[in-house]
């Protein structure tokens, strides 16, 4: 390697240096990231960030040995300004050979023979090491990605068709759906309890929503499900509004029937103060029957109309 090719060399690699860092603190700060350290996690997100914290430990360990062979080149360097062959062939060993010694890794016991070692070590080149890091920030980064489209697209989609929920409940509260255990009160139930199930799975277990099986994907029928839900209930209330606004109607007539029959009495009595009469003229009740009426058909309605 020649003192040109050296010196683009290390330059080469403190741009990787900073590059790495600025994006190392981008994923530890990435609210992805947060999310997965943050929530209790169970199942495939347990195991699958357990493996990822491993692999952010693993690139923090590379890059510091990364670190510390590019610092030592650096120290090579800075000795003469013009480097002699001693110095090149001391740079040339630290930037293109393995000089980045592993800590021992422990041969599983089925490898191992009766006079062989318990354990090896490994080294590596500093292109190796920029590599295995590559591959795991990779790795990290698709765990991270993943958990951040639950929190910021599911989670909030769930607060919506919690909204939608509770609107729906309301309408069936005032129609008395609970009170008579109807079929409609009864799905309500089932749909909230499965909003509260892809709720739970999203703060304990994220990957495995997007992970093959695709559990959420129960989300859009349930969006469909609500609905289709609030259709019927709003069907019903505005048969409810209508029934009503009809029963005010009939009770307004029959405030005209009654003040109709008030004004046919004080007629016949003035009739009969004039003129004899022979047979008595009767008007009829008929207002406070029509009332009685009115209020039996209250009574005996439905709590939907």
């Amino acid at each position: 390697m020649g003192v040109d090719e050296a010196d683009a060399e290390l330059a080469r690699l403190d741009a990787v240096s900073a590059g790495i860092t600025e994006n190392l603190v981008a994923l530890e700060n990435h609210p992805g990231c947060r999310f997965l350290n943050d929530i209790p996690l169970t199942g495939v997100s347990a195991a699958q960030w357990a493996s990822g914290t491993a692999q952010i430990a693993l690139i923090w360990s590379y890059f510091a040995m990364f670190r510390e062979v590019v610092e030592r080149a650096h120290g090579v360097r800075r000795r003469h300004s013009r480097p002699g062959k001693a110095e090149l062939s001391e740079l040339t060993e630290l930037l293109c050979e393995a000089v980045a010694t592993l800590e021992p890794e422990e041969i599983p016991f089925e490898h191992r023979n009766l006079l062989g070692p318990t354990s090896v070590t490994k080294s590596l080149t500093v292109a190796e090491l920029v590599s295995g890091m590559t591959a795991a920030y990779a790795d990290v980064s698709r765990l991270v990605i993943a958990a951040d489209a639950v929190r910021s697209t599911l989670l909030p989609e769930l607060d919506k068709q919690d909204e939608l929920l509770r609107g729906a409940r309301s309408t069936a509260d005032a129609l008395g759906l609970t009170e008579i255990a109807h079929p409609l009160a009864a799905r309500l139930n089932g749909i909230a309890a499965d909003v509260d199930g892809v709720r739970s799975l999203a703060m304990s277990d994220p990957l495995s929503i997007v992970s093959p099986d695709q559990r959420a994907q129960r989300l859009p029928q349930i969006a469909d499900e609500i609905a289709s839900l609030r259709t019927e209930l709003d069907q019903m209330a505005a048969q409810r509004d209508a029934y009503e606004t009809r029963v005010v109607h009939l009770a307004e007539s029959i405030d005209c029937v009654e003040a109709t029959q008030v004004q046919a009495r004080e007629t016949v009595a003035a009739a009969r103060a004039k003129v004899l009469i022979a047979t008595p003229i009767t008007v009829p009740a008929v207002a406070a029957t029509l009332r009685d009426r009115l209020a039996a058909v209250r009574t005996a309605a439905p709590h939907t109309g």
